[in-house]
This record gives structure tokens, sequence and C-alpha cells, in this order.
């Protein structure tokens, strides 16, 4: 994934969802660690490695970014507006 794809994903997401930073860790870094699982056959452990975070860190990041995903009103295919972006 390109940056500026990254960055417009991010922004939308914060805009649009409830996801947010935490004391600890940006909504930048949940959002790489969640990619970095979805995008190929890695394992959180891969992840933990990666970033240098502990288990819990890489399972909550997972988790927040795919319940705000979720719960969003607006349908996924609004995010065809980002280039680069494609969804089946």
């Amino acid at each position: 994934m390109s940056r500026d794809t990254f960055i417009s994903l991010h922004s939308w997401l914060v805009n649009h969802t409830q996801l947010r930073a935490s004391v600890h860790v940006s909504v930048e870094l949940k959002l790489a660690i969640f990619l970095h699982i979805v995008s190929r056959p890695a394992s959180q452990r891969d992840s933990t490695e990666r970033y240098f975070v502990g288990n819990r860190v890489a399972s909550e990041s997972i988790h927040e970014v795919l319940e705000s995903l979720r719960l969003c009103q607006t349908p996924l295919r609004t995010l065809d507006f980002i280039h680069g972006l494609k969804i089946a």
C-alpha cells in the first residue's frame, strides 16, 4: 500500500469511525498492525516483533480497527474514493 493510500485510509477512519489513539498507541500504529495481519499470512507474533509491541497491544489494535470498520454506518464501498484501494 502506498503512503498516500495509508494516510487517506487513516484520515477516513479517524473522521468516520470511533477509532482513536490510546495513551500509548497511535491510530497509525493500530492501523499498521491491522494491515500487517490482514494483508499477508502473518501471525500476531510477527506483528509484535515487527512493531516492537506486546501481545496485548497487537491484539487490541487488530480488534479496535476491525470493530471500527464493522460498526461503521457508511458502507465500505465509500472507501472507493481512496486512491489505490479496491474493494470487491
